[in-house]
């Protein structure tokens, strides 16, 4: 299954879409990482999204386990 990655620029009305797999995404991200091309800003927000994510959801599923 291919997922499509869409960007819109906040001044313009230009889109660009990104079509790969998960797999494919997660490399292109694990080689911008290396290559230092996302802020250490960008890197915090992502992350704390992340584990944001992953907490939320994982006290969603006790809470459903312990019922």
């Amino acid at each position: 299954m291919t997922r499509k990655v869409i960007k819109d620029t906040i001044r313009s009305t230009e889109r660009y879409i990104l079509d790969v797999t998960e797999q494919q995404l997660l490399e292109l991200i694990k080689e911008s990482i290396a290559g230092g091309v996302f802020s250490k800003e960008l890197m915090k927000s992502l992350t704390d999204l992340i584990f944001f994510q992953y907490n939320f959801h994982r006290r969603l599923v006790n809470s459903a386990c312990s019922r």
